[in-house]
């Protein structure tokens, strides 16, 4: 439930606001040391760097943003990275536009590869 949590919540910002025609791509990968990495990227409008830290707080809501929404997505996909022992962190978006989001989880200790 904790991955789907973050894969829903990061998918479903970037559809919602990154803006009409934007593309968005979601890349699952395996990382050396054992872990996983997702990467949710759009061409959108982006995220003004003053405000890459800010996103992730509760009931934060970007500025100029006319999309519903409780400001809650981003914080939820924080606390779930932290619960599984990894990190959420801005990134670069599509084609140098846009924004990206990077979850970062590290190997479970004892699990098989």
């Amino acid at each position: 439930m904790v991955v789907r949590s973050i894969a829903t919540n990061l998918v479903d910002n970037a559809v919602r606001y990154s803006g009409a025609g934007s593309q968005v791509r979601a890349t699952l990968a395996g990382l050396a040391s054992g872990g996983w990495s997702l990467a949710v990227q759009d061409d959108g409008v982006g995220i003004a760097p003053a405000e890459h830290e800010r996103v992730f707080e509760r009931f934060y809501r970007g500025a100029g943003q006319a999309e519903s929404g409780a400001g809650l997505g981003l914080a939820i996909v924080r606390q779930a990275a932290l619960r599984l022992g990894g990190s959420v962190r801005v990134a670069e978006g599509l084609h140098g536009r846009g924004v990206g989001l990077l979850v970062e989880v590290p190997a479970v200790p004892g699990a098989r590869s």
